[in-house]
């Protein structure tokens, strides 16, 4: 059986502050999703740990995914109106 915990939700400052003092990590990719979110991807390009989490416009930022293994791709982007 799988246990629902509670959302780790607090000020996106102090978060930010949390990712870079304890795991290096620093902002990598963000993108505003269609509710005016703001999803934003956090990494330690040497060890590779990484941090996914959700801000909403009041300033409260919430954990959605944390892992390791984080690579970067420098990928060309798209010419627009053209799908990879």
């Amino acid at each position: 059986m799988v246990v629902a915990q509670a959302p780790k939700c607090g000020p996106r400052d102090a978060a930010v502050e949390h990712l870079a003092s304890r795991y290096g990590e620093s902002l990598q990719i963000q993108g505003i999703l269609p509710n005016g979110e703001v999803m934003e991807l956090f990494a330690n390009i040497e060890t590779g740990s990484w941090t996914a989490i959700g801000s909403n416009p009041n300033g409260t930022s919430c954990l959605l995914a944390d892992g390791q293994n984080f690579t970067r791709l420098d990928l060309e982007p798209a010419p627009q109106g053209q799908d990879g």
